[in-house]
């Protein structure tokens, strides 16, 4: 091997307890240390205050149930943040290579008729 040249083999080992979070969307910016901080939630509708049911005493059956938001004009959206990452600039341009290299590719198979992930000749979902 050349004199000039190292070799490294970049190994990967996957935390056992590491979630797979649902992602919906994305905040952040810029922090004061010049790094990019991303806030990554996912969103679902708040459940409501309290369910109130009239249940009969012969027989045990509901005979009404109510459901008891706080605002019943409007409904209620909760951001949960799944996960928090920071990166540097370099770190930025390198993902958004690869994010760009990923949605070509979803791009190339847009239409296509993918093989299920189950092994079976049945056409997977179309992308």
């Amino acid at each position: 091997m050349d004199d000039h040249v190292t070799k490294y083999i970049l190994k990967f080992r996957r935390d056992p307890d590491l979630p797979l979070p649902l992602v919906h969307g994305v905040f952040g910016g810029v922090n004061p240390m010049g790094e990019i901080e991303l806030n990554f939630f996912s969103e679902s509708e708040d459940l409501p205050d309290r369910v109130e049911r009239l249940v009969s005493n012969a027989d045990g059956a509901v005979l009404s149930e109510d459901v008891i938001a706080s605002d019943p004009e409007a409904r209620h959206v909760t951001r949960n943040i799944v996960s928090r990452i920071v990166v540097t600039y370099a770190t930025a341009q390198a993902i958004k290579a690869w994010l760009d290299e990923q949605i070509k590719v979803m791009d190339d198979l847009a239409g296509a008729d993918l093989p299920s992930l189950f092994g079976d000749a049945s056409p997977g979902p179309k992308q």
